[in-house]
């Protein structure tokens, strides 16, 4: 099973501070970028 791009960034920034919190927004522009609006309340 491979894991696509986009899980594979999410779970690498997780994985890579695992003792800070991010928010919402803050993972929306890090790994979807800028520009993401969306009304989802799901990352």
């Amino acid at each position: 099973s491979v894991l696509p791009q986009k899980e594979f960034l999410l779970l690498y920034k997780l994985l890579a501070y695992p003792n800070k919190i991010f928010t919402r927004q803050q993972l929306m522009d890090d790994i979807w970028g800028l520009d993401t609006n969306t009304e989802e309340r799901t990352i």
